[in-house]
């Protein structure tokens, strides 16, 4: 081995005198640290066990479900993916944490011929290790596809996992969407002006577009680079790298799947109706205190000059779509 260099010596000198060793008191805490892990490992997997068992139970009566959404009875809705009872997934979708990924001019109609969202997880055997979902489609005008799918890869591995860490996404298989000639709402119509003084018209272009379906289904692997068409939806948020709106659009996606498989799947009529929507209580406090403060504001400009222009009222309230929370949706139809 050949003699290091005087910087790089006295770099790995740094490192290693900033590598303090832990103190006996820390090395006896970790030891029952260590053993504690361990037992917490064991009862995950054990919950996993049991989880597995009543996610079998519970099949059938999500497969109960759909029948009922599919029953035609008093429902003749061509347009709609449960004519029983019309829009309940894409109500349920706008109803939840998720709303503000699906672009109301062309996600919707889309959404509106869902049939059903299923889960299923690709090692049975360690859920933790990822999780897939589909989304069943019925004949429409957008696409021939019957079941779009999106898959999470996380970290997880159960030799090196610690309990104390969180376990992230760090792949998003998506499936390829194709699109019918002018039905994709990925995109949006740009027109480019031609240059002063050409007497060329204007061209037509189409640019990438916040949509559900790109957010959801772009595939992205941790530390590749970031896919075409993904600075859209982060460019107002983000100004850093594209390895941190990678990392975000990760952490982004991986939450949104945690989302569809724990609460809007198992509980979708709740989402339909609105009864387990977000609680908008802290937004509308917030509102309400800035409308107070403003008010305090037009007062005191008020008095020190009757002309001077008043302040607009508080942020508007990050509150769910129409139809959602408040007000039940139209009831399905009797089959």
């Amino acid at each position: 081995m050949g003699k290091k260099e005087p910087q790089e010596a006295t770099q790995v000198a740094k490192e290693e005198s900033d590598e303090e060793e832990d103190t006996p008191i820390v090395k006896e805490l970790k030891k029952l640290d260590e053993k504690y892990c361990a037992i917490e490992i064991e009862l995950e997997a054990e919950i996993q066990k049991l989880r597995k068992k009543y996610d079998e139970e519970q099949a059938p009566l999500l497969e109960e479900r759909r029948k009922v959404l599919q029953a035609e009875a008093d429902a003749k809705d061509s347009t709609s993916g449960t004519p029983a009872c019309p829009d309940f997934w894409v109500t349920a979708l706008q109803n939840s944490e998720i709303t503000e990924c699906i672009n109301d001019e062309g996600d919707e109609a889309v959404l509106k011929y869902l049939i059903d969202i299923t889960k299923s997880h690709p090692d049975p055997n360690c859920p933790q290790k990822g999780t897939r979902i589909e989304f069943h489609f019925k004949e429409n005008p957008y696409f021939d596809h019957k079941v779009l799918s999106v898959e999470i890869v996380t970290d997880y591995d159960v030799a090196t996992y610690k309990p104390w860490q969180e376990v992230e996404c760090i792949e998003i298989k998506g499936c390829t969407i194709d699109w019918k000639k002018g039905k994709n709402p990925t995109v949006a119509k740009k027109e480019v002006k031609a240059k002063k003084g050409s007497k060329r018209p204007p061209k037509t272009t189409e640019a990438p577009c916040m949509s559900f379906f790109r957010f959801l289904f772009t595939s992205y692997k941790k530390d590749d680079d970031l896919p075409e068409g993904l600075e859209c939806i982060y460019s107002e948020d983000m100004d850093d790298e594209d390895d941190d709106m990678g990392e975000m659009h990760l952490s982004q996606v991986g939450g949104m799947v945690d989302v569809l498989e724990e609460s809007i799947l198992p509980y979708a009529v709740r989402y339909y109706t609105g009864e387990a929507s977000p609680d908008d209580d802290d937004d509308s406090d917030e509102e309400s205190e800035e409308e107070s403060d403003d008010d305090d504001d037009e007062e005191d400009s008020d008095e020190e000059s009757e002309e001077a222009p008043k302040p607009k009222g508080g942020k508007k309230a990050a509150g769910k779509k129409d139809g959602a929370g408040g007000e039940k949706q139209e009831e399905c139809k009797q089959q």
